[in-house]
């Protein structure tokens, strides 16, 4: 990439810092300077030896100039001064407020779409997106001023914008432990670019994705129907009749899951926990109501 087209992206990505923009401007011209140079060389050959040698001197001090205007004295350095970094938000950059020692649901992310000034008071905003480091956050519309840089990191890459992952191989799937009750379900699938993919699926997602793939209505009878629903009565037989079979302590992440296996649809939390307390109502189970977990177990002599 010439120093032309690093100005060019720069200045036109949003306020670089001063120094920052005067150093490009000079790589641009010790660039500019330095073709004029070779261009005097290269079309020196057709005159007189004394227009030859003129013309030899006057791409030596071009080249002279191009190598003041692009000195750079060290590594990160512009005229032997550390090069300094942009001191406002820059667009396509995404930032954080984490220091180390603030929680999730206090740090928060910011994702720069564009950098503007005030009309009147020519002071800078940054406009684009935040969202906490909280589970389940989602973004927002949001924005800085030009007093608010203080305190922000710019993360290495950024969290939005680019091509997004596509995923096209599934690989295996990892059911959750029995006695969750906050299941999710492992997907574990491969990029088209050979990249491992982790799918996490809590209950209320697998629900949506059986919805959308069409198995809501049951597991199908092989004939490209699919099985019909059971009734309530008919789905608290069943359910009784597979904890007769298993045995074993019954939440309602678990009945979740069974429900879910067998294609029973999406099932909401409330009428999985009516259908256990209807079979608990009638005698067939036994309910443990623990200070932070309840399950079910069959009643001693129940199922007969």
């Amino acid at each position: 990439m010439s120093a032309a087209d690093n100005l060019y992206a720069e200045l036109t990505r949003g306020v670089a810092h001063a120094q920052v923009r005067q150093h490009l401007i000079d790589e641009h011209r010790a660039e500019v300077l330095g073709e004029a140079a070779a261009a005097v060389d290269s079309g020196k050959a057709p005159f007189p030896d004394d227009v030859k040698s003129g013309a030899s001197w006057a791409a030596r001090m071009l080249r002279r100039m191009a190598e003041e205007e692009g000195k750079d004295t060290g590594t990160g350095t512009i005229g032997g001064e550390p090069t300094p970094a942009p001191d406002f938000f820059q667009p396509g950059r995404t930032y954080t407020d984490n220091n180390g020692y603030r929680a999730p649901e206090i740090t928060t992310n910011f994702h720069v779409e564009h950098v503007t000034r005030h009309p009147a008071s020519g002071r800078l905003r940054a406009i684009g997106w935040s969202r906490s480091l909280a589970p389940g956050s989602r973004w927002h519309g949001d924005f800085r001023d030009e007093d608010e840089f203080e305190g922000w990191t710019e993360l290495s890459a950024p969290l939005l914008g680019g091509d997004p992952l596509v995923v096209r191989r599934f690989d295996s799937s990892i059911e959750p432990a029995l006695e969750d009750d906050n299941p999710e379900l492992l997907v574990c699938c491969v990029a088209e670019d050979g990249r491992p993919v982790a799918l996490l699926l809590d209950d209320e997602a697998r629900a949506k994705l059986a919805d959308l793939l069409g198995l809501a209505e049951g597991k199908g009878t092989g004939s490209g129907e699919p099985t019909p629903r059971r009734t309530t009565a008919e789905r608290r037989h069943w359910l009784l009749s597979v904890i007769i079979s298993e045995r074993g302590q019954w939440t309602v992440g678990r009945v979740k899951r069974l429900y879910g296996r067998h294609h029973e649809g999406a099932v909401l939390r409330t009428t999985i926990r009516k259908d256990l307390g209807a079979l608990h109502a009638a005698g067939e189970l036994q309910m443990h109501d623990g200070s932070d977990r309840r399950y079910y177990t069959l009643t001693p002599g129940g199922g007969r």
